[in-house]
């Protein structure tokens, strides 16, 4: 399909750039990077609902009470060292 795209300025320069460094025709590197986007992105569930987020489980809050500040910096502290 033969069709006239128009690409934000940004979006112009990377394609740019892909071209020079892979010296492959625009034509290749633009459908390569749209196939690889499309095939990224998260399709709808066959309920029709979108997927959600898988939940972790992150463990106990070092910190219970967010009143005592004092605590909260040495806690920082501590895991910076």
């Amino acid at each position: 399909m033969r069709t006239t795209l128009s690409l934000d300025p940004d979006v112009a320069a990377l394609v740019a750039r892909e071209v020079e460094r892979t010296k492959r025709p625009m034509k290749t590197v633009v459908n390569e990077k749209l196939r690889r986007g499309f095939a990224d992105r998260p399709e709808k569930s066959s309920a029709g609902s979108p997927l959600l987020p898988q939940a972790l489980k992150l463990g106990k809050a070092k910190v219970q009470n967010f009143d005592n500040v004092a605590e909260i910096l040495e806690l920082i502290a501590d895991d910076s060292r």
